[in-house]
């Protein structure tokens, strides 16, 4: 507790809690079970992140290679959840994207301002929730996933989209993708429901 820089720096750090950290709180490679909460730098950083909860007042909360069951809370411009594998994770963010990574399965993210709520190159059965001008869900490839913005953003901007729902309610797009199928975009502003730039199959 109340330290001015690093909280907890070893290997493999397990069922631990390091809080009122000036820097990095938590930094290991295998980090499980823990708990880290600083005031900038990052909350827990690790290789492989398990069942943890990291926070940062300016900074990302949890960074990984693989992050799974991890829940992050980003200050700034930081991210909740910066993984290259998410799985199971939650992430928030004020100012960044909640989830940013390479491969988001079955994560929920949340942004304000113009941050992503999930921001990945493949997005797999995932929640993303958006209230800036930023967009809820953003990806190369979505698959069962729903986005949705509440302010003037957009649900989902995907170049493939496959069996999700998307939701927008300012001037923005419920769901833009070059290519979608069995999906619904929906907008009760003054923008689009879908914007599709090449096939939109059964939508």
């Amino acid at each position: 507790h109340t330290v001015g820089s690093y909280g907890i720096w070893a290997s493999t750090v397990k069922n631990c809690a390091a809080v009122d950290c000036g820097n990095t709180a938590i930094n290991g490679n295998e980090v499980a079970n823990c708990r880290g909460v600083c005031s900038s730098g990052i909350g827990i950083n690790a290789s492989n992140a398990e069942n943890c909860r990291g926070e940062s007042g300016n900074g990302t909360g949890v960074h990984a290679d693989t992050a799974q069951n991890c829940y992050g809370i980003g200050g700034g411009s930081g991210a909740g959840i910066s993984a290259t594998t998410a799985q199971g994770c939650y992430g928030s963010s004020a100012g960044g994207s909640g989830v940013s990574a390479v491969n988001a399965c079955n994560c929920y993210g949340f942004a304000g301002g113009a941050g992503n709520g999930i921001y990945a190159t493949s997005a797999q059965s995932c929640y993303a929730h958006d209230t800036g001008s930023g967009t809820a869900l953003s990806a190369s490839l979505a698959l069962n996933s729903y986005g949705e913005n509440y302010g003037d953003g957009q649900g989902l901007n995907v170049a493939v989209a496959q069996n999700c729902y998307c939701f927008c309610t300012g001037s923005g797009i419920g769901l833009h993708a070059t290519t979608a199928q069995d999906c619904t975009g929906i907008c009760s502003g003054s923008g689009y429901g879908l914007y599709i730039g090449m096939t939109a199959n059964a939508c």
